[in-house]
């Protein structure tokens, strides 16, 4: 169920700002919930807020949007039952694969600019080279990231994070 009451509307430079303060270099700007150093925002112009004030997120529980940068942290992870996507006008990295496969299988490693949805169950990992919204159509119960090491190529075949990094070229 969405709290969102009217349209949002980004401005891409505001985004970039509040990634580039913010020392995980992520801002989540539509969320299923919120934390402590946040307040519940209804939609409208979103800008980034002033030193000192509570970080504005809208909630939501049918879609999560977030932008971050090349230097926020990424880990080889799969969703059971959501979909992500990723999107962005600088160079994205993906290494991919299914996580049901009965047979051992390679990482398929592209690169692109532009808009990818992954679908569930698909595991992946991202190198980013700028600005890049994430959007994700989270499963009910919100507890949908599993990371590498729990699946079953992992089980079956020995498949880990490592392999994920090594495929995308990061020295394990």
């Amino acid at each position: 169920m969405s709290d969102i009451k009217s349209p949002i509307i980004i401005n891409l430079s505001e985004a970039g700002r509040a990634v580039q303060e913010d020392a995980r270099h992520l801002r989540k700007i539509i969320a299923p919930s919120i934390w402590s150093a946040e307040e519940e925002w209804a939609g409208g112009l979103w800008e980034k807020e002033q030193p000192g004030d509570l970080r504005k997120v809208a909630i939501s529980r049918e879609v999560s949007l977030s932008y971050v940068d090349e230097q926020a942290a990424q880990e080889p992870h799969w969703h059971p039952a959501q979909i992500e996507s990723y999107f962005s006008a600088s160079a994205i990295e993906l290494v991919y694969k299914q996580v049901d496969s009965h047979q051992p299988i390679s990482f398929t490693r592209v690169k692109f600019t532009g808009r990818i949805l992954i679908p569930p169950r698909i595991c992946h990992l991202v190198r980013l080279t700028g600005l890049t919204e994430v959007l994700q159509f989270p499963s009910p119960d919100n507890s949908d990231k599993v990371v590498c090491d729990r699946c079953i190529q992992h089980e079956r075949h020995g498949c880990s994070a490592e392999e994920a990094r090594a495929a995308m070229g990061i020295e394990v």
